[in-house]
Protein backbone atom coordinates (compact mmCIF):
# COMPACT_ATOMS: atom_id res chain seq x y z
CA UNK A 1 0.00 0.00 0.00
CA UNK A 2 2.94 2.42 0.79
CA UNK A 3 6.45 2.62 1.97
CA UNK A 4 8.48 5.11 3.70
CA UNK A 5 12.23 5.67 3.83
CA UNK A 6 13.88 8.06 6.54
CA UNK A 7 17.20 9.20 5.87
CA UNK A 8 19.55 9.05 8.82
CA UNK A 9 23.01 9.29 7.48
CA UNK A 10 23.49 11.00 3.76
CA UNK A 11 26.33 9.79 1.23
CA UNK A 12 28.97 11.10 1.98
CA UNK A 13 29.54 11.72 -1.71
CA UNK A 14 25.88 13.52 -1.83
CA UNK A 15 24.34 10.38 -4.23
CA UNK A 16 21.22 8.57 -3.02
CA UNK A 17 18.54 10.49 -5.10
CA UNK A 18 15.17 8.58 -5.28
CA UNK A 19 12.82 9.40 -8.09
CA UNK A 20 9.38 9.37 -8.09
CA UNK A 21 7.02 8.51 -11.22
CA UNK A 22 3.70 9.67 -11.33
CA UNK A 23 1.81 6.54 -13.40
CA UNK A 24 -1.77 8.33 -12.15
CA UNK A 25 -0.80 11.27 -14.16
CA UNK A 26 1.04 9.74 -16.94
CA UNK A 27 -2.65 7.57 -17.56
CA UNK A 28 -4.28 11.10 -17.16
CA UNK A 29 -2.22 12.76 -19.59
CA UNK A 30 -2.44 9.88 -22.39
CA UNK A 31 -4.84 10.55 -25.11
CA UNK A 32 -7.76 8.05 -25.05
CA UNK A 33 -7.37 5.84 -27.62
CA UNK A 34 -4.02 4.83 -25.85
CA UNK A 35 -5.87 4.99 -22.18
CA UNK A 36 -8.82 1.89 -24.12
CA UNK A 37 -5.66 0.49 -25.74
CA UNK A 38 -4.12 -0.31 -22.58
CA UNK A 39 -7.13 -1.15 -20.69
CA UNK A 40 -6.90 -4.58 -21.88
CA UNK A 41 -3.46 -5.58 -21.78
CA UNK A 42 -2.34 -7.11 -19.15
CA UNK A 43 1.71 -7.35 -18.64
CA UNK A 44 4.13 -10.36 -16.95
CA UNK A 45 6.44 -8.87 -14.27
CA UNK A 46 9.48 -10.92 -13.22
CA UNK A 47 10.85 -9.77 -9.37
CA UNK A 48 14.01 -10.50 -10.40
CA UNK A 49 14.22 -9.27 -14.01
CA UNK A 50 17.34 -6.72 -13.41
CA UNK A 51 19.18 -8.16 -10.88
CA UNK A 52 22.86 -8.24 -11.71
CA UNK A 53 25.01 -11.29 -11.10
CA UNK A 54 26.74 -9.55 -8.76
CA UNK A 55 24.12 -8.80 -6.49
CA UNK A 56 22.63 -12.14 -6.77
CA UNK A 57 25.82 -13.59 -6.50
CA UNK A 58 26.06 -11.38 -2.95
CA UNK A 59 22.64 -12.80 -1.43
CA UNK A 60 22.80 -15.65 0.94
CA UNK A 61 21.42 -19.03 -0.49
CA UNK A 62 18.44 -18.74 1.83
CA UNK A 63 17.92 -15.61 -0.55
CA UNK A 64 18.64 -16.80 -3.52
CA UNK A 65 16.82 -19.62 -3.21
CA UNK A 66 13.46 -17.94 -2.21
CA UNK A 67 14.10 -15.76 -5.35
CA UNK A 68 14.17 -19.06 -7.40
CA UNK A 69 10.56 -19.28 -5.99
CA UNK A 70 8.91 -16.22 -6.95
CA UNK A 71 7.20 -16.67 -10.38
CA UNK A 72 6.47 -14.70 -13.06
CA UNK A 73 3.23 -13.03 -12.26
CA UNK A 74 0.95 -11.26 -14.73
CA UNK A 75 -0.89 -7.72 -13.69
CA UNK A 76 -3.08 -5.42 -15.79
CA UNK A 77 -1.20 -2.99 -17.53
CA UNK A 78 -3.95 0.17 -15.92
CA UNK A 79 -4.95 -0.58 -12.80
CA UNK A 80 -7.36 1.26 -10.46
CA UNK A 81 -6.80 2.57 -7.33
CA UNK A 82 -9.14 0.76 -4.68
CA UNK A 83 -9.70 3.95 -2.96
CA UNK A 84 -9.77 6.50 -5.37
CA UNK A 85 -10.82 4.97 -7.90
CA UNK A 86 -8.29 7.18 -10.16
CA UNK A 87 -6.38 4.78 -13.03
CA UNK A 88 -2.69 4.30 -13.56
CA UNK A 89 0.11 2.41 -15.07
CA UNK A 90 1.54 -0.22 -14.11
CA UNK A 91 4.76 -1.30 -15.59
CA UNK A 92 8.33 -1.10 -14.33
CA UNK A 93 11.42 -1.26 -16.36
CA UNK A 94 12.91 -2.94 -13.25
CA UNK A 95 10.27 -5.54 -13.26
CA UNK A 96 7.78 -5.28 -16.49
CA UNK A 97 9.04 -7.97 -18.95
CA UNK A 98 6.42 -8.59 -21.66
CA UNK A 99 2.95 -7.49 -22.84
CA UNK A 100 1.21 -10.77 -22.80
CA UNK A 101 -0.83 -11.66 -26.44
CA UNK A 102 1.98 -9.45 -28.47
CA UNK A 103 4.74 -10.91 -30.45
CA UNK A 104 7.87 -10.21 -28.50
CA UNK A 105 9.18 -7.71 -30.82
CA UNK A 106 5.62 -5.37 -30.93
CA UNK A 107 5.97 -6.04 -26.93
CA UNK A 108 9.56 -4.76 -26.49
CA UNK A 109 8.41 -1.71 -28.63
CA UNK A 110 5.50 -0.62 -26.60
CA UNK A 111 7.12 -0.97 -23.05
CA UNK A 112 9.77 1.12 -24.34
CA UNK A 113 7.56 3.35 -25.36
CA UNK A 114 6.01 2.90 -21.97
CA UNK A 115 9.20 3.68 -19.95
CA UNK A 116 10.17 6.55 -21.96
CA UNK A 117 6.73 8.05 -21.54
CA UNK A 118 6.16 7.51 -17.94
CA UNK A 119 9.70 8.63 -17.05
CA UNK A 120 9.47 12.07 -18.98
CA UNK A 121 10.46 15.36 -16.15
CA UNK A 122 6.88 16.50 -16.15
CA UNK A 123 5.59 12.84 -14.11
CA UNK A 124 9.12 13.07 -12.17
CA UNK A 125 9.86 14.02 -8.79
CA UNK A 126 13.37 13.76 -7.82
CA UNK A 127 13.93 14.19 -4.03
CA UNK A 128 17.65 15.34 -2.72
CA UNK A 129 17.73 14.02 0.58
CA UNK A 130 18.73 15.74 3.10
CA UNK A 131 19.51 14.54 6.63
CA UNK A 132 16.55 13.64 8.87
CA UNK A 133 14.17 13.81 5.62
CA UNK A 134 11.00 11.55 5.98
CA UNK A 135 9.42 10.73 2.33
CA UNK A 136 5.62 8.22 2.24
CA UNK A 137 4.14 7.31 -0.84
CA UNK A 138 1.72 5.45 -2.09
CA UNK A 139 2.76 2.21 -3.93
CA UNK A 140 -0.52 2.01 -5.88
CA UNK A 141 0.58 4.82 -7.77
CA UNK A 142 3.65 5.95 -8.48
CA UNK A 143 7.04 4.12 -8.79
CA UNK A 144 10.27 4.70 -7.24
CA UNK A 145 13.95 4.30 -7.92
CA UNK A 146 17.09 5.21 -5.87
CA UNK A 147 19.93 6.46 -8.04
Amino acid sequence: MGSMLHMKVLPVDGSGDTLFADMAGAFDSLPSERQQQFLSLKAKHLFQKNASKEALQAMSAAITACLKTVPDVCHPVVRTHPETGRKSLFVSEGFTTHIEGLEEEESQALLKWLYAYTTQEKFVYRHKWKEGDMVFWDNRSLLHLGM
